[in-house]
This record gives structure tokens, sequence and C-alpha cells, in this order.
């Protein structure tokens, strides 16, 4: 097996496992608020909204250091860290003995975490360019089968032995993965030395490549596809009726949502090998926009089910046909940097997304949330082509290079 192939392989499992660790208990946040002695259903909401922000906030500030380190020292230990420090943070969690102390670990979590974007990173730089699509959408299947299995298994720790074990098992998940990135995962890196790192701060940007035209896109559909987060919870215990058995129900909806992501995930990644990164993301936020508006209009708690499987199928695949159009664009010594400012813009809209969420949520109702997710979807399709038409110019602004590395005739 060629070395791509097999780091990907261990990036895969180990990214599983993370998922599975932050799956069995953040999901559950809303109850867990109600846990710690928060009952006003307008309390609930806000403390739902700002510890998705505050994760959020914390990925924002850190995530360009981590990237501007790992193109600097290496992808491996920065897989490490984050899973090290999630399996740390994430134990503490489960001894926070209220609200605010659990909201200010959220916001250390997202400064010292951020496992997807470590393996994307070191998956993106190790693999083949005409691989790029498949090896990123398979990682893209790892989130989300690691979400499935871990919300699934979530609701029911939940429900059997209460909210504070699941942390412990999430803690126990990410440590494990820290061992099997520690252990499999081969990586030779050799610092590229590079134009851009003298000069101004715009002769910086501009040094990253034109990828970064797409970190705009990633912010509007990271706050897009986050906004309805924080409150499906919330939406699951109103269409069930009351707060005993609302986590079993709500594991088994993500799990089956993730199961749509998981499929869509490998799919995708097929097609970007294949096709264009803007059809497909018209396509998908056409798919989860329709999903979303068809969520806010349902009644019963059965029919949620295949219309969050349907939304989530199309909004699965968002994020490996960003992943793999930035790794295109961007080159390969500055592919942690890219990825890291994509965190921050991503963490961005996840900072705006919960806030929003949480004002329609109190005004207008938890079902209006979903409305708005949707429409906030399709929203995208001409942001997809503004951004794309940018992208373009910035490449066509770029000075060719000839074989020997020295720029062409009258570029």
């Amino acid at each position: 097996m060629v070395s791509w192939r097999r780091n990907l392989f261990a990036a895969w499992t180990s990214q599983f496992l993370s998922m599975v660790g932050f799956s069995v208990s953040l999901p559950f946040a809303p109850f867990y608020i109600q846990a710690l002695g928060v009952t006003d259903a307008n309390a609930v909401k806000f403390w739902s909204g700002m510890t998705v922000a505050a994760s959020a906030a914390g990925l924002a500030v850190m995530s360009p250091v981590w990237g501007l380190l790992a193109d600097r020292h290496g992808r491996k230990v920065m897989m490490l860290r984050a899973n090290i420090s999630g399996a740390v943070i994430l134990l503490l969690m489960g001894f926070a003995p209220n609200v605010p102390v659990f909201v200010l670990l959220r916001t250390v979590q997202g400064m010292f975490t951020g496992t997807m974007t470590a393996a994307v990173t070191l998956v993106a730089c190790g693999t083949p360019d005409n691989r790029q699509g498949f090896a990123l959408g398979s990682l893209s299947a790892a989130v989300f089968s690691g979400s499935t299995a871990g919300q699934f298994l979530g609701g029911m720790l939940a429900d059997s032995v209460g909210y504070r074990s699941t942390f412990l098992v999430s803690s126990l998940a990410l440590f494990v993965s820290a061992m099997i990135v520690l252990f499999t995962i081969r990586e030779t890196f050799t610092r590229e030395v590079s134009e851009g790192r003298g000069g101004t701060l715009r002769q910086r940007y501009a040094a990253l490549g034109p990828g970064t035209a797409l970190l705009v896109l990633v912010a509007y559909a990271a706050m897009a596809r986050r906004l309805d987060g924080p409150f499906l919870p919330l939406y699951v215990q109103e269409l069930h009726g009351r707060l005993e058995g609302a986590a079993r129900w709500t594991g088994l909806l993500n799990a089956v949502a993730g199961i749509g992501a998981m499929v869509s995930g490998v799919i995708v990644g097929h097609l970007c090998d294949r096709s264009s990164p803007e059809r497909l993301g018209r396509l998908a936020a056409v798919g989860n926009g329709v999903g979303m508006l068809l969520t806010a209009g349902c009644w019963t708690l059965s029919a949620l089910f295949p219309l969050r499987f349907l939304a989530i199928f199309f909004a699965g695949s968002i994020d490996p046909i960003l992943n793999a159009w930035i790794s295109r664009a961007t080159p390969a010594s500055r592919k942690g940097a890219v990825f890291g400012l994509a965190v921050t813009a991503k963490s961005l809209g996840w900072i705006a997304a919960p806030m929003l969420g949480t004002l329609i949520a109190m005004h207008l109702g938890t079902r209006w949330v979903f409305a708005a997710a949707g429409v906030l979807s399709l929203l995208m399709v001409p942001v997809i082509g503004v951004v794309s038409t940018r992208l373009e110019s910035r490449r066509n602004a770029e000075p060719r290079v000839d074989t020997e590395g020295e720029p062409a005739p009258g570029a």
C-alpha cells in the first residue's frame, strides 16, 4: 500500500474516533444545560447558542496559528495536539459545576482542538492531485460516520447513565484517536522555503494563492449549515412533548442524518475528481435548502427523520467540495496556512449562526430557525457564482510559470 493510502486510512480511523468522541456528548449540550440547573425556556435557548458560539470563537482565534505551525513543523504533530487537547478538555466538561464554566471550557476546546482541520491538511498535502476529491470525500465520510455512531451512542448513554458520564466516554475516544495518530501515521516532513514570508501583509496574503478567494464562501456556507444545529434537540423536545426520552430521539435522528452525510461524502468524493466544484456546490445548496424548508413545516417526530436525512445528505457534501476546491487552488507549502484561515472563516460563520438562530428562536420560535436555514442555503447559489468569478480573476492575474520554475515570457 502506497504511503498516501496508508495515511488516509489511519487519518480516517483517527477522525472517526475523534468525531465519536465529540458527538457522544456535545450535541446534547441543551439537555446538559438543563441538567446543570437552567430551566427557563429562553435561557436554555440562549445558553445553547452561546455554547456553539464560544467554541467557534476559540477556533477563529487560534486556527491560523495552528495552520502556520503545521506548515513549519509538520501536520502529524497538529493532529496529536488536537486530539490530546480534546481528550483533556472534554474530561473537564464532565465535571463542570455550572453553565458559565461549561461555556468557558467550550471556548478553550475551540482554541486547542480542531482535529478535522489537522487531518484535512495532512491528507491534502500527501495525496496526489488527481485523487484529492476521493481522499477528502472519504475523510468527510469519516466525520459523519463517526458523528452518527457517537450521537447514537450518546443518546443511549445520556438517558441511561446521565449526561456527565458521556463526557468521560468522549475523552477516552479522543485519547485512542491520538494513539492511532502517534503509532500509525507516517510523515516525512520537509519545511519548504517559499515566497511571501517577507514583505507587506498584503504580499504575504497574495502569496497564499488564489484559494483565499473561497474564504468568503466558506464563512457563508458555515453560517447557513450551522444555523439550526444548537436548536435541533429543542425542536425534537417540542415535537416529542417532554424532556424525558428527547436525548434518545435526538441521537437516533442524528444517526439517520449522519448516514445521509456519510453516503454523500463518499459520492461527492468521486464526483469532485470528475466534475466542477462550482456545479456540485450549487446542487448541494439547493438540496439542503429544500430539505430545511420542509423540516420547518414538519409537525410530527416521525416525519422529521426522512426530512433530516434529505437535508443532511446535501449539506454533508458542502465541506468536502469546498476542501477539494481550496486544495486545488493552493500551493502545497501554503495549505496549512490556508486551511487554518478557512477554519477561521468557518468559525466566524459558526459564531454568527447561533447568535442569529438564538434571536429567531426566542422571538419567532424554534421552527423558524429551520426556515431561515433553508433560505440562507438557497441564497448560497448566487454567492457561489460571485466567489467563482473572483477566484477565476485571481488565477488569471497570477504570473504563469514554465517548467524550470521561472516566469514564462510575457508573464
